[in-house]
């Protein structure tokens, strides 16, 4: 089915099956990729509910404090603390939350995720060629690519963004469109809006079957996501909650998600290469 790759339309199924052949060849890889990844998000993500304990914690829910807390405790409290009335001392200390949140979140989405979709893409990619993809070759790939993927990711975000604001509909129109902008940077060698319209010329024509095809990966990733958070519930009925043991399930967790993402990306690549064969 590999050497289909560049020469045959994929339906849904050969998509998620040679997805997943290409996902059991490259585990290491991708497992690689994911730990270098997850290690800064995890810590960015620590930076930020610190800094939302800090604030809380000035609020009155002195027992944040109490050992580690966990994210959704975290959530929990702040979804019951009225935001608009807040004056005085607690101003500062909201606006320099909000800015160390808003801050944490653009790194995480513009800088860190789109390197796991720039992997899984180089992976789709030499996948196609039929090449092996090594573990060092793809990471200095995603590393030389980072400022161009973050740059693109940034600028679909920002196009979403202000679909979304102005108009529902046009803003889920862009996001299916703009989908495959980053894994066009590894695909294509163009960046920028270069990327964006690579993403939109391989939807164009599609558009629904790929809104189905994202919704469907969704879905099941939705699925591994609440099967994996219930066995770590239970896991926790025996283990201690600490951060280290929490960071290796997130870790584990992400590198059976990431298999979803090499499927999206093999999407792409396999439309991108047919769709250049009959043009």
């Amino acid at each position: 089915m590999l050497n289909m790759i560049k020469l045959t339309d994929l339906s849904y199924k050969d998509t998620f099956n040679t997805g997943f052949e290409i996902y059991k060849t490259n585990i290491k890889a991708i497992a690689l990729l994911t730990v270098m990844v997850q290690i800064p998000l995890i810590i960015l993500e620590r930076i930020a509910m610190l800094s939302l304990i800090d604030f809380l914690t000035l609020l009155g829910f002195d027992n944040l404090r109490n050992g580690y807390v966990s994210s959704n405790t975290v959530l929990e409290a702040l979804l019951i603390t009225d935001l608009t009335n807040l004056s005085g001392v607690y101003l500062p200390a909201l606006n320099h939350t909000f800015y160390t949140v808003i801050g944490v979140l653009l790194v995480s989405w513009a800088v860190l995720s789109p390197l796991i979709s720039s992997g899984s893409a180089f992976i789709a990619k030499s996948a196609a060629h039929d090449n092996e993809t090594e573990g060092s070759h793809m990471l200095s790939v995603v590393v030389a690519n980072i400022g161009k993927t973050t740059v693109t990711a940034l600028l679909a975000l920002i196009c979403m963004a202000i679909g979304f604001f102005f108009f529902v509909i046009p803003g889920i129109f862009m996001m299916i469109s703009f989908f495959f902008a980053v894994p066009a940077v590894i695909v294509t060698g163009k960046w920028g809006f270069g990327a964006i319209f690579e993403s939109y010329k391989v939807v164009k024509g599609r558009w629904l079957k790929t809104f189905f095809f994202i919704i469907l990966s969704t879905v099941f990733s939705f699925l591994l996501v609440y099967l994996s958070s219930a066995f770590i519930g239970i896991a926790y009925a025996f283990l201690p909650y600490n951060i280290i043991i929490d960071s290796i399930f997130i870790i584990l967790r992400s590198i059976l998600l990431s298999y979803f993402i090499v499927v999206e990306c093999l999407y792409f690549v396999n439309k991108h290469f047919v769709k250049n064969i009959t043009q």
